[in-house]
């Protein structure tokens, strides 16, 4: 269903969330953070989003993919501690 802009700032008044019906995935891995952003492009540039409501996941998304990165790198860095201490005599 497409929403003109009157029908977009009505259903915001009111405080309902717009044309997200995709269940959210489990967000622990990047690519999953990527297809959602994905999701939200597509679904505001078809007009079936209204953009705040993007606007305002955008920065949740943004913050787990971070978290994910840092985990990652956490992960690699304790990966490589772990050789480098195997190799001192």
């Amino acid at each position: 269903m497409r929403y003109n802009r009157v029908e977009w700032e009505n259903e915001l008044v009111i405080g309902g969330r717009i044309g997200w019906t995709h269940p959210l995935p489990k967000l622990d891995k990047v690519i999953a953070v990527q297809d959602v952003v994905e999701k939200l492009i597509s679904e505001v540039y078809a007009g079936k989003l209204h953009p705040r409501v993007a606007d305002g996941l955008a920065p949740l998304l943004n913050l787990q993919l971070r978290a994910l990165e840092a985990a990652d790198l956490d992960r690699r860095l304790a990966q490589v501690e772990r050789l480098l201490a195997r190799r001192k005599p």
